[in-house]
């Protein structure tokens, strides 16, 4: 389950993972301040003037970077003065990606030179965001070939399908542009190989298994030709587009279904041949901390992924700690109650929630209002994952919507993997109060569009994991089965954070599959084969469990920070208005914020 992001493909069709999409080249509109504290208030204006256009030129450039993008993040660019480029997919750019580190450490430098005292209190909160994010993508700047491009759930082969079809027909100059990127697709390829070729150069190729399990991806995908699922959701999305008439959809319809046909499926079967050629290349079978610098990059990419400063060993310690805290508690709570066990293991969570996706997203909305703060008014569809696509995608996903067009909103379910007697814990993790209800509230506030396009996966899925474990204390029990309501995420939290420690252990300490089942059987009956598969997993999506399972642990610990700073004075629903109030970022800062609100 996670928040889909366009920036999640993006972050490699631009060629970085670093400052946004990358540390921008943003304009030279920061000058270094000499001036004394007395200066006039129309030089503290005009600071303040710089700093905003700073910040406008950093974002017009971001979003514009390629089409998608664009058009992800907004749905009338032409009202913050910006006007879209031709059709662009994007591309993995070597010279960018060589190019990074000193371009972050120029953008570092660049914020440094704006005097912080003279800005006002929202751009000092705009700056403390960047510096955070900058630092922690600089880290990631040294290893651009470690990143993982291609993998079989998260990899940008197997999320493009989806960015593409979710693609926002609002208008028919948007149908033609649509159609203008299927033709990219190839190009773009292109460029993912000739970076798959440099890893394999610099020793950075993946595995013969890795590399199977994005075959075996690409050839599930490929199969479905006259019902692809792209042909199918077009059909669909063109009816909504008004202005069209009857003939001219039937044409889009001819010539979408003529380009998968004839230009994204071929790209597909290309990009097969080309990967299968490279297969054999991969010298590493196991864990990231088996390849060149890979131990310094997992620390890197943890401090991004999470948006923690605690360093890899005090996450571990910190995972240790809850692991025996789990342990202890269901235990206890099975004593006190033996029953209590033969209910969970019978459970059946349609009896405490509607079966209907919308009826649960409904009842939730209304049951947080006494802990949260008001939702934002916007509707949200609830769409299923094709067929062929159900295998490799996440059990369900949030489509991020555009800052300036927040009202409409999607959720997916992926019928495969999720199960009707998961589904209520699933929307409360992607709707309300998780992911929908987190982007829409934010996109409410009406920020500075800047703070939209920071991506802090910690902050994000340690808030719904967060909540997603709140959401049963809403189930209306009978009082016999009342600790369900701590076993159930009990439970959930245990497995998390039991792969969360061996995605740990695999990529930085450099446990092998042996060492990793070896751990695992210390906690429970797994069977082999699902411990062979979470070994196999965080190696082709590195620190992906970290973003879940971290994020929550630092969520719990500002929450007991809040508690003690606030004393009698404690209220939840404020401390959830705190961190909502201050969006995506890092745990250091939000416990500022909640400083400054005590």
């Amino acid at each position: 389950m996670h928040k889909y992001t366009y920036r999640k493909f993006l972050a490699f069709t631009m060629a970085v993972m670093v400052a946004f999409t990358g540390c921008s080249k943003g304009s030279d509109t920061g000058n270094p301040s000499t001036a004394k504290e007395s200066e006039s208030t129309k030089d503290k204006a005009s600071d303040r003037q710089k700093f905003d256009s700073y910040l406008n030129q950093l974002f017009k450039e971001d979003v514009n970077s390629n089409t998608v993008n664009l058009h992800y993040t907004l749905a009338h660019p032409e009202r913050y003065g910006i006007k879209a480029k031709k059709a662009d997919l994007g591309s993995i750019d070597l010279k960018v990606l060589d190019q990074a580190e000193a371009q972050c450490k120029k953008e570092i430098k660049k914020l440094e030179s704006f005097n912080y005292k003279k800005l006002s209190k929202s751009q000092k909160q705009s700056y403390d965001y960047l510096m955070d994010y900058f630092k922690r993508q600089q880290k990631l700047a040294p290893y651009p070939y470690l990143q993982t491009v291609l993998s079989p759930t998260l990899g940008s082969q197997a999320q493009l399908p989806v960015t593409l079809c979710e693609y926002p027909l609002r208008t028919r100059e948007d149908v033609e542009t649509y159609l203008s990127l299927l033709s990219k697709v190839g190009s773009y390829f292109d460029t993912v190989i000739r970076y798959e070729k440099e890893q394999v150069k610099r020793g950075y190729f993946m595995s013969d298994a890795d590399a199977d399990a994005v075959l075996k991806q690409i050839n599930d995908f490929t199969r479905a030709t006259d019902h692809n699922y792209m042909i199918e959701v077009f059909n669909t999305n063109i009816d909504s587009v008004s202005g069209l008439s009857t003939n001219q959809k039937r044409n889009y319809r001819k010539e979408n279904r003529r380009l998968i046909l004839e230009e994204v499926i071929p790209a597909y079967e290309n990009l097969y041949s080309d990967l299968k050629n490279l297969k054999g290349n991969g010298k590493n079978n196991q864990g990231y901390a088996h390849f060149k610098n890979g131990k310094s990059y997992y620390s890197a990419l943890a401090s991004y992924k999470t948006g923690s400063d605690k360093t890899v060993p005090q996450m571990i310690k910190a995972t240790e700690a809850h692991l025996r805290y789990l342990q202890t508690e269901m235990t206890e709570i099975i004593k006190e109650d033996p029953s209590i066990y033969h209910a969970f293991l019978d459970l059946d969570l349609n009896k405490y929630s509607s079966r209907k996706p919308s009826k649960i997203l409904s009842q939730l909305k209304q049951k947080i209002k006494d802990k949260y703060p008001a939702a934002a008014e916007v509707e949200c569809d609830i769409k299923y994952v094709h067929s062929s696509l159900e295998e490799n995608s996440s059990p369900a996903f949030y489509m991020i919507p555009a800052i300036d067009d927040y009202k409409k909103n999607v959720i997916y379910i992926n019928k495969a993997q999720t199960g009707q007697e998961s589904l209520y814990p699933t929307l409360a993790h992607e709707g309300y109060p998780g992911h929908l209800y987190q982007t829409t509230y934010f996109h409410s506030k009406k920020e500075h569009p800047i703070r939209y396009i920071l991506d802090y996966p910690g902050y994000s899925e340690g808030w719904a994991t967060y909540v997603e474990m709140d959401s049963y204390s809403y189930l209306d029990m009978k009082q016999e089965l009342e600790p369900l309501k701590k076993l159930l995420p009990d439970n959930y939290l245990y497995n998390m954070a039991l792969s969360a420690r061996v995605d740990m252990g695999v990529n930085y300490e450099g446990w092998s599959a042996d060492e990793a089942v070896k751990y695992m059987q210390q906690y429970g009956t797994i069977s082999t084969s699902s411990m062979k598969a979470l070994y196999r997993y965080v190696i082709q999506n590195p620190a992906n469990y970290l973003c879940y399972y971290i994020g929550y642990l630092e969520f719990m610990e500002l929450k007991d920070y809040y508690k003690e700073k606030s004393g009698n004075a404690y209220d939840e629903k404020v401390f959830h208005k705190i961190i909502l109030d201050a969006g995506p970022n890092s745990f250091r800062i939000l416990r500022q914020r909640i400083d400054e609100n005590l």
